[in-house]
């Protein structure tokens, strides 16, 4: 009998990581960086739901995370380290018959994309108002970048963060690679 070991990679095994687009890191006007693990939740909640976006805000402030609003109802938390168990438990409860929460970590990748073409450079593959008055510090917006869907949200004014599903998350890599050649783009994973 023929036996199948499978092992675990993250998403982006294999990416492209370097320089593209310029030969100079001091000269690269945009910076593609894949997030270590972060913890990815998303929340879900009904109609007539009262309260869950507060909620969410409160727990998001104690555990210096990141909320991200995904449409009515519909939030994602995101997480550079692993939350204590206790206090997702209580976030949980504290949500009982309001709202769902759904760990999406290994599900979803985190892609951040910077630089001071970054708006220039994601223009090309999104449909999204990327001025900054119209797309402010802290906005999120599910989109589409080139064919992928993805959860934008814009971080600093020359930082946005990128949420795709894993299984689209090396196709997305490799179009913003090539969107950001002409700009210069290095890339870290």
């Amino acid at each position: 009998m023929l036996e199948v070991q499978l092992s675990a990679k993250p998403a982006l095994f294999g990416a492209a990581e370097g320089l593209f687009g310029t030969k100079d890191p001091s000269t690269a006007g945009i910076a593609l960086t894949a997030s270590k693990q972060p913890t990815i939740l998303q929340v879900l909640s009904p109609p007539g739901a009262t309260g869950v976006a507060e909620t969410l805000r409160a727990w998001v402030g104690r555990e210096s995370a990141g909320l991200r609003t995904n449409g009515p109802g519909n939030w994602f938390v995101v997480c550079d380290a692993q939350p204590p168990r206790e206090s997702l438990e209580a976030l949980s409860k504290t949500l009982e018959g309001r709202a769902e929460l759904i760990d999406q970590s290994h599900g979803r990748t985190r892609i951040e994309v910077s630089g001071p073409k970054v708006t220039q450079m994601l223009t090309k593959g999104t449909a999204i108002d990327l001025h900054e008055d119209q797309f402010a510090l802290g906005q999120s917006a599910p989109t589409l970048i080139g064919h992928v869907s993805a959860q934008l949200t814009r971080v600093s004014p020359e930082s946005f963060e990128i949420l795709v599903l894993s299984s689209f998350a090396l196709s997305l890599w490799d179009s913003l690679i090539l969107m950001g050649r002409e700009f210069g783009i290095q890339t870290r994973c």
